[in-house]
């Protein structure tokens, strides 16, 4: 309860008997239905809704798409879902974003008082630069342990008859992957402004504006769409507002 107080303590004063009868009534099993047109507050002097209520122009206006909904490059026609894949992934994202980005950082990492001052058994001091051949594999196995799951990491690597998954052991080995993942970078530390023109998603900018440009040239949706949208209010520690 002293909690909830305290989150009450934020909300307008006249505004908490509304917050408290929906988000705090936790003693009531009844749904909440709402309250009694008798009981909310009605200036002296304003007019009954119906009163007021004037119809508006029910006139609709239907704009013309002139747009061609296509495909903006050549498929063959025995295109399979890695080719896709490439149009978006490319290998010049491959390397010039995530791997560039990466090696980078893990010499500014070997490099600072933390990395200088490491344990002498720490896997760090095995770390080589990525190539952009690793890199893909790298990638293949994130998604790869999207598809199979397990519940600790290491798992992947198991060679129990039951858990084993040969597939992530022959492509890149355990120490390596999670050295690869303990340094996998995507953006330049240095680049970053603390205070004014601070970038909020500034760790994955150049990722999003990549993948944002990319569906902006490869692909022109038709008239008809759907718009995913959020129903559910963010309450995670995000500093920027997000709209439905």
């Amino acid at each position: 309860m002293v909690e909830g107080n305290a989150i009450l303590e934020q909300v307008d004063p006249e505004n908490r008997d509304l917050f408290r009868e929906i988000f705090m009534d936790d003693d009531s099993d009844e749904e909440f239905l709402g309250f009694n047109v008798d009981e909310l507050e009605n200036d002296e002097g304003t007019a009954d809704f119906e009163e007021t209520w004037v119809n508006g122009n029910m006139d609709v206006r239907h704009l013309q798409f002139r747009a061609e909904k296509k495909i903006n490059v050549e498929i063959p026609e025995n295109a399979e879902i890695i080719d896709f894949f490439k149009l978006y992934v490319t290998d010049e994202f491959v390397s010039d974003i995530l791997v560039q980005e990466t090696n980078k950082y893990a010499q500014d990492f070997l490099h600072s008082a933390q990395g200088r001052n490491l344990k002498p058994q720490s896997r760090f001091h095995k770390w080589t630069n990525v190539t952009t051949d690793e890199m893909k594999r790298f990638i293949a196995m994130i998604i790869g342990m999207g598809l199979v799951q397990h519940q600790d990491i290491q798992d992947y690597w198991n060679r129990d008859e039951v858990l084993e998954t040969p597939f992530f052991r022959k492509t890149m080995s355990r120490n390596r992957f999670l050295l690869l993942m303990s340094l996998f970078h995507l953006n330049n530390n240095e680049n970053q402004i603390p205070q004014d023109g601070y970038d909020p998603i500034f760790k994955i900018r150049r990722v999003y504006d990549h993948f944002r440009t990319k569906f902006e040239e490869l692909y022109y949706p038709g008239e008809n769409i759907a718009i995913d949208e959020g129903m559910i209010a963010w309450r995670g520690n995000l500093s920027f507002r997000v709209y439905m």
